[in-house]
């Protein structure tokens, strides 16, 4: 929705902060030169061309919405399962990699780690610390009703069964919940979590393709991290990938840091599903850097050390791994941008984020020819870079 002006408004936006201009993209479509007006931390107006006084972003410059991670154990030396009272460190470092919003998750929780990061997000939800970082929208549990056999770096005595989890969902932040739909009592804890609102994803798991198929129709549409720490897609056993692949009603979430996943295999996926089916998420663990690369620093991740086995979560900041797939030329930036924002903000049911549209939520984030952010605003603030 694009009000139409033949002229500038002269002197409406007179050097303000809240009105934002420039080349912008959208749910994977270009929209062209506009300008964004900010309005008690929404997009209240958005006009066709350079507004007189917006805040114009560098040519060569492109606007999308602001990033959406399904999966942040932690950033930049700090473990949010070890340290929750740090989550506003994490929340004010993650607009540097473009994310304005995000899960943090915990792996294969216990209930008095669950209870302590509750505990964070209620207190940083009294302060004004949102008004300059990422949000947490809720309480990621990775587990603990996974596979023994597909626990990867979850240890495996934290592993416990679907019924002992039920205890873990009382917290009103829990948002997300993996699980491996094979193990006994499992319907249980999925018709327990859905009945709370709670959106479900498949993970960990060595579930076969008649199992990803029950799972789907019971309700888990979304796949945690494709691929890893799941039976391999086999030409006579796909495996839970071949179900979440095959039908049209899921979304899958890839690691995008070329690594879990390499760029090849997540061009395959891209042609299978495309940019309204597929999530990207970093995966991001303490050892990720809170300054993101440069683009032409990785190649893609190709370039990266590959973490000793068993994969231990992602060292890539997400706005780093969507300028390696779009340098190695996996989808136009818009569409990866899509798959990183727009995706995301549907698998859980949001719908005021992940577009530029009237009545959104004014979080925006500024990528670079590379696909690389550059600025990012968290409910029409400038988060990053800081200006004083």
């Amino acid at each position: 929705m694009v009000a139409k002006q033949a002229k500038p408004t002269q002197g409406k936006f007179p050097d303000r902060l809240d009105a934002i201009a420039g080349d912008a993209i959208s749910a994977g479509a270009e929209l062209g030169t506009i300008t964004v007006e900010i309005e008690a931390g929404h997009i209240g107006q958005i006009h066709e061309g350079v507004q007189e006084g917006a805040w114009t972003i560098p040519k060569g410059w492109t606007l999308a919405p602001g990033l959406v991670d399904l999966q942040v154990n932690g950033l930049a030396g700090i473990h949010l399962a070890s340290r929750p009272d740090r989550i506003d460190e994490v929340s004010r470092l993650l607009p540097r990699s473009g994310v304005t919003a995000f899960l943090p998750t915990l792996p294969s929780p216990s209930k008095t780690e669950v209870l302590g990061l509750s505990a964070s997000l209620e207190a940083l939800a009294r302060t004004d610390m949102l008004a300059v970082g990422a949000e947490p929208l809720g309480i990621h549990l990775e587990g603990p009703a996974i596979s023994p056999a597909r626990a990867g770096a979850h240890p495996e005595e934290r592993i416990c069964s679907p019924a002992e989890t039920i205890d873990l969902l009382d917290s009103e932040f829990v948002r997300l919940v993996t699980l491996a739909p094979e193990v006994e009592g499992a319907s249980s804890l999925i018709n327990e979590a859905a009945g709370r609102g709670i959106t479900l994803a498949a993970g960990h798991s060595n579930g076969t393709y008649e199992d990803g198929l029950d799972a789907i129709e019971s309700g888990v549409r979304l796949l945690t991290h494709t691929f890893n720490a799941m039976r391999p897609l086999g030409h006579r056993e796909p495996g839970l990938v071949g179900a979440y692949l095959e039908d049209p009603r899921t979304t899958i979430c890839v690691i995008a840091d070329g690594v879990h996943v390499v760029p090849a295999v997540v061009s395959l996926l891209w042609r299978l599903k495309g940019p309204r089916s597929i999530a990207f998420v970093s995966d991001a663990i303490a050892l990720t850097q809170a300054e993101p690369d440069r683009p032409g620093a990785n190649e893609s991740g190709s370039n990266r050390p590959a973490p000793t086995l068993p994969l231990m979560g992602g060292v890539c900041a997400l706005g780093e791994g969507i300028s390696g797939l779009a340098d190695y030329g996996c989808a136009p930036i818009a569409e990866l941008c899509a798959a990183a924002s727009a995706t995301p903000a549907a698998a859980l049911g949001i719908d005021d984020r992940g577009s530029i549209g009237i009545g959104q939520v004014a979080d925006l984030v500024a990528v670079d020819s590379a696909g690389f952010p550059r600025a990012t605003w968290c409910r029409g603030k400038l988060a990053w870079p800081v200006i004083s």
